[in-house]
């Protein structure tokens, strides 16, 4: 089962932004048990003149693990996003 997720990041934090997916959230996300990987790719065909694209591919072990996810987890992880960007 695969979890995609599309961001679009102001240029000027894109670069923390980043480092802190790459460093803190994607391994917060699968430290869950949830998913097998994630892949973070940036998207240069969905960037606007302010912002640049990215997608994270998820590959969720199941969807009653995407479904765990989404029940118990997804909620204060976003948050987390959320409040610092």
């Amino acid at each position: 089962m695969l979890y995609i997720v599309a961001v679009w990041i102001d240029r000027e934090i894109a670069r923390d932004w980043a480092e802190w997916m790459r460093d803190v959230h994607i391994p917060d996300v699968l430290e869950t048990g949830c998913f097998k990987w994630c892949e973070m790719t940036r998207d240069e065909n969905g960037d606007t003149a302010e912002r640049d694209a990215y997608r994270m591919f998820y590959r969720a072990h199941s969807a009653e693990s995407l479904a765990e996810y989404q029940e118990k987890y997804a909620a204060a992880l976003q948050a987390d996003h959320t409040s610092r960007y």
